[in-house]
């Protein structure tokens, strides 16, 4: 009965302010606007009565409200004093902290009880205009009741229409504006004006030494979201860039635990320069930073923004800030997450079963003319039975990952730490990786024009195995590995039990599979047996910045002093027994020729892995770098005129240590030295020195006229011991130019569809110290050095011999890298839709490489490289996105990306190979590769003319060995279709 009796008072309350609610519209008149009229109330010690009644005599609303909502704050005493406010912001003052709120219907008010029922009951139909600062009206802005799923998108004039109540905030949000909350307050006519986004627009990129706007940039440089990057659960930093930035290739060549990707930018055949918090470093940095710990970073892709990096950076520069902490009080972030893999296709081995490769030997033998060799018994015997390699050494592949950040300050000091831990399980049995991560970043101001900052960082990567000797440790392609093990045949066991049962599980027997010339290697115990190696990779990195401000001087000027220091050990060790099998024996030799027979322990197989003893070995470095850097800054804005300028001395220096310990033929199967003897004959040690230095003077002058006319120039002065005396030193110049034509009034006039159309061309040069074959040009090559060159025996002892090496080259220096490019950038629909396009040309010059010379025996060393060789690329890029604010706090980006390069060499001594039948192969001629000539001379006759020319009809590859022989240039070109005719004049 009392539930009837609630049911019965709700509806007639409702009814009561339905009724009051059509009454108040009724009386309604037009009064657009009229809420926005100012008023002045005072109350001391008074009642809402008393303000409703100043409220009333100052202008002509009317206030309604029932004596019983009123009752419990009647008698309550308020003060307020309110001058030229709306009248919604002072009811909103009025009723805070009461059960009471408000409605707003022309010139009538209502109060009324804030409860579920009348929340419905008040909403208003609230209009208005969202336009920019000038008054121009925006379409497509998206407003939203806050808190709501209420919402809705101006119309082409700016204007909207929604339901919402007195108390609710409106949501205003437009890509390439700053959003906007307005409360109602009871308005039912609302005009809002957006500020553009102008720390969107002048976005800061982070570039060579430095940073800059976006809109500013003149060359080619593209900036990554890290915060996309943190969503991956991906072992190292480099597998996560994959389609992030066009013409930046990453490809991945394995799967297993802790493998990288290669990096390469715009077609180059090196790696690109890695350059964290200012400090260059190498790649196995780069990889092992955790994706969380990156504020920003970008791929600088023409020698206009990479030539300031000088004699390295002829493949590319990726550059990478780390964060810092921000003044706020103590945020603490901690992520965990775990990530399990399974195959997207079926395993290749499990494609096929022993009945299976029963059908196939006997279509074989039925082929070849023979009687089947398997009948009913065999395939009665494999009808539930079938071996499979990765029964034994698969496993889906798991990842989990752990990390606390803690980030805040105030403005005198500011901190970021980060403490991670990943663990990577790998799809096969014995892959295991991990990686701790620690980062320390803080910041102080001593004055308001002194500050430093503490940069600390460190890692440790292990990485667990299994013994693999047929790639480099470093390696991480095991193709061959897994090609095996789907090849295997499934018709004979891989254990036996002491009787020969077979066994589905490892037991003491294991039984070698009678195939082919590798009878005595188990693919199984080559994963699970008794060998492994192991890697383990320190690095700790401590970087101290003074910046000090030099206004006091001159007005934008600043200088910075930055001192890095990077301490890095190695250590691989790696454990290798021989593998013993049992020789698979027939138990019914004259019936199923697969039923095996008691494993015999006189009849075994050993492999050794090519390797003369069982072994350990310990190898062992430590590497130490310090860089050294002083900056002086300049950035000053007169009218329009806009001027940045830059100088750098740069000086580093790094070395190290390494050493390698070996020993054999141990007593007992163990991976402890001692177990080892002490013989000198089972026993080996080497080790060597590393060191090098360079030194650099860097400049760039930046020059904007009203953010329209951009120009830059930047160089480089750059000194590097790789090189002898007189060609040590390397100038590296660019300049390069922007015009922002969507900032000019005559286009503006034309067609205001355009955020941004930018014009960008840029020409630079940058240095490159890699070889035709991709490697770091060696140390000391443009002087005279010894090498070990066998031994000797002297009365009763054994002597080292040595020998001269290559013939010193003492001309010996850097490639040198030329890059055009002519870019354009575009925005529109508020910055909606923008896209960037490029197209480049980079010529490399006087690589250094091997002469194709025919030396006689007798001059008994190698001839030094030289600096010849030439090669070119071609190509272009394209990026596309559409980024888009749907309300609610909530937007989305769709980005495509597109790159095209096109290489070939210019000049290259190709030395022919001859494989069987006097076909001729060459190292650079892959596949999809052409090979053509450049002719050194004429020839003479006609007749001579009309031979060569049928004989360059042949094939190509034979072609060009024969010419190469007879002096002639050889080139290579990508190849796009068919083989065009060779011709010589």
């Amino acid at each position: 009965m009392k539930k009837c009796d609630r049911r019965v008072t709700d509806l007639l309350r409702i009814m009561k302010l339905t009724t009051l609610f059509l009454l108040l519209g009724m009386m309604t008149v037009s009064a657009e606007g009229y809420s926005q009229k100012r008023l002045t109330v005072l109350v001391n010690n008074g009642t809402l009565n008393d303000l409703f009644n100043q409220i009333q005599q100052q202008s002509d609303y009317l206030i309604f409200y029932r004596d019983e909502v009123l009752a419990g704050n009647r008698l309550e005493k308020i003060n307020l004093e309110l001058k030229n406010k709306k009248i919604g912001d002072i009811l909103d003052r009025a009723l805070k902290g009461t059960h009471l709120t408000y409605r707003i219907s022309g010139r009538q008010i209502a109060v009324i009880e804030d409860i579920p029922e009348n929340r419905e009951l008040i909403q208003q139909e609230v209009s208005g205009t969202v336009q920019d600062t000038s008054g121009m009206p925006l379409p497509g802005v998206s407003v939203q009741v806050k808190g709501t799923t209420t919402g809705t998108m101006t119309d082409i004039e700016g204007r909207f229409t929604l339901p919402a109540g007195p108390e609710d905030v409106l949501v205003i949000s437009l890509m390439g504006f700053l959003s906007k909350e307005v409360p109602v307050g009871g308005q039912d006519e609302l005009t809002i004006n957006l500020q553009e986004d102008v720390a969107r627009l002048e976005q800061v990129v982070v570039v060579g030494y430095g940073t800059q706007k976006r809109s500013s940039i003149t060359g080619a440089v593209t900036a990554v979201d890290a915060a996309d990057l943190n969503n991956m659960a991906a072992s190292n930093l480099s597998n996560t860039l994959a389609g992030r930035a066009p013409g930046v290739n990453v490809t991945n060549t394995s799967g297993l635990s802790g493998a990288s990707s290669r990096i390469r930018i715009r077609g180059s055949f090196g790696e690109p320069l890695y350059v964290i918090d200012g400090i260059v470093r190498d790649k196995a940095a780069f990889d092992a930073l955790e994706a969380s710990e990156v504020n920003q970073m970008s791929f600088l892709k023409d020698a206009a923004t990479a030539s300031i990096y000088g004699s390295r950076a002829g493949n590319g520069v990726v550059l990478v800030t780390t964060k810092k902490g921000k003044a706020q009080e103590a945020t603490f972030n901690f992520q965990s997450n775990y990530t399990m893999g399974r195959p997207t296709m079926t395993l290749l081995s499990d494609l096929t079963t022993a009945t299976d490769e029963l059908i196939y030997q006997n279509r074989v033998a039925e082929f070849n003319g023979n009687a089947a060799p398997n009948g009913t018994e065999e395939f009665e015997y494999f009808e539930n039975r079938s071996y499979n390699v990765h029964d034994f050494i698969w496993r889906n592949p798991s990842f989990h990952r752990q990390s606390l950040s803690v980030t805040g300050g105030n403005e005198k000091v500011t901190y970021y730490s980060l403490l991670s831990y990943r663990d990577e399980q790998g799809s096969y049995t014995s892959v295991d990786h991990q990686k701790y991560n620690l980062r320390s970043n803080i910041s102080a101001n001593i004055t308001d024009a002194v500050s430093v900052d503490l940069n600390l960082s460190a890692n440790q990567q292990n990485l667990d195995r299994f013994y693999w000797p047929f790639t480099g440790d470093d390696d991480y392609d095991v193709s061959d590995l897994y090609r095996v093990t789907f090849n295997w045949p499934k018709t004979y066991p891989f254990y036996l039990e002491e009787d020969g049962t077979p066994a589905d599980y490892v037991t003491d027997y294991p039984v070698q599979t009678p195939m082919g010339s590798w009878q005595a290697w188990s693919v199984i115990d080559q994963v699970i047996g008794d060998r492994y190696i192991q890697t383990r990779r320190r690095q700790l990195n401590s970087i101290l910045t003074l910046n000090v401000k030099l206004d006091a001087l001159t007005p934008g000027l600043s200088t910075k002093v930055t001192g890095s220091y990077l301490a890095e050990d190695y250590m691989r060790k790696k454990y290798l027994t021989y593998q013993t099998n049992y020789v698979f024996n027939q138990a019914d030799p004259g019936g199923n020729r697969f039923l095996p027979a008691p494993p015999d322990p006189n009849d075994i197989n050993i492999f050794t892995f090519s390797q003369n003893q069982p072994f350990m070995s310990y190898d062992m470095a430590t590497y130490w770098g310090y860089q050294f850097n002083w900056f002086l800054n300049y950035d000053r804005t007169f009218n329009k005129h806009t001027v940045q300028a830059l100088a750098v001395f740069e000086q580093a220096e790094s070395g190290g240590h390494e050493v390698l310990a070996r020993a054999e033929n141990p007593i007992t199967s163990d991976d402890q030295m001692f177990v080892y003897p002490t013989d000198r004959q089972f026993r080996y040690g080497d080790g060597r020195d590393t060191i090098g230095a360079r030194q650099s003077y860097i400049g760039r002058v930046h020059y904007a006229y009203d953010d329209k006319y951009i120009a830059e120039f930047s160089f480089r002065y750059d000194g590097n011991t790789l090189f002898p005396d007189g060609k040590r030193w390397g100038f590296f110049p660019s300049v390069s130019a922007a015009w922002r034509i969507a900032e000019e009034p005559f286009f503006r006039e034309l067609t205001g569809a355009f955020d941004e159309l930018k014009l960008r061309a840029s020409y630079g040069t940058t240095g490159n110290d890699l070889n035709v074959s991709n490697e770091e040009i060696a140390a000391f090559a443009y002087a005279e050095n010894y090498v070990n060159s066998g031994n000797y025996i002297f009365g009763d002892r054994l002597y080292q011999q040595i020998a001269p090496g290559a013939t010193p080259n003492p001309f010996l220096t850097w490639a040198t890298s030329t890059t055009y490019n002519l870019g354009l950038d575009v925005a529109v629909m508020n910055g909606k839709l923008s896209g960037t396009l490029d197209a480049f040309v980079r010529e490399e010059t006087d690589i250094l490489g091997p002469r194709g010379v025919t030396l006689p025996v007798a001059y008994g060393r190698a001839l030094a490289p030289e600096n010849y060789a030439a090669r070119s690329w071609r190509g272009g890029e394209l990026t596309v996105m559409w980024q888009d604010d749907i309300g609610n706090g909530l937007n989305y980006a769709v980005t495509g990306n597109l790159g095209y390069a096109r290489d070939r060499w210019d000049t290259y001594d190709e030395n022919p190979a001859y494989a069987p039948a006097a076909t001729s192969i060459f190292s650079h001629a892959s596949a999809g590769r052409r090979i053509a000539l450049s002719a050194s001379g004429r020839l003479g006759s006609s007749a001579r003319r009309n031979s060569w020319t049928r004989f360059l009809n042949r094939d190509s590859r034979s072609t060009a060995a024969i010419l190469t022989l007879a002096g002639c240039t050889l080139k290579t070109y990508a190849a796009t279709g068919t083989r065009p005719g060779l011709t010589v004049k």
